[in-house]
């Protein structure tokens, strides 16, 4: 295995979770053929990234029957705001100040930090993401 950001060779594992199935909602009949991906995680020295171990293929793991909005539940909502209030007045944040949030979704969480009148970046693989851009969020 190599280090997916500077390739040195010399990565160590510090975790192992053993197997699991991809975060989907499996169709009738998929269940009990439901494929399983060993979840360890690896520290480069060299770079200081901690990676995946064995990374699983996009195409699993955001393909059609990725569904995490966060948007749909109101209580999931207010905490995200309540973190964002939190964030912006322990760091001071305001104009000027950029949040990004890598694993964005839906846009949830940026969404809740323009009222602190941030910039805000979502980066995200998926086609949820397609709601925040709807909504103005980058």
């Amino acid at each position: 295995m190599r280090c997916q950001i500077c390739d040195d060779d010399k990565l160590f594992k510090f975790l192992d979770l053993g197997e699991h199935p991809a975060c989907i909602f499996p169709r009738e009949g998929q269940l009990k053929d439901e494929k399983r991906f060993k979840l360890d995680v690896h520290y480069c020295p060299k770079c200081g990234l901690i990676q995946l171990g064995h990374p699983v293929d996009q195409d699993i793991l955001f393909g059609d029957d990725y569904h995490h909005i966060a948007a749909l539940s109101s209580s999931f909502k207010e905490h995200l705001k309540e973190l964002a209030a939190a964030t912006a007045a322990k760091f001071k944040l305001g104009a000027g100040d950029l949040v990004v949030e890598l694993g964005s979704n839906d846009g949830a969480l940026l969404e809740a930090y323009l009222p602190h009148k941030v910039k805000v970046l979502g980066v995200d693989p998926s086609d949820v993401s397609k709601i925040a851009i709807d909504k103005g969020i980058e």
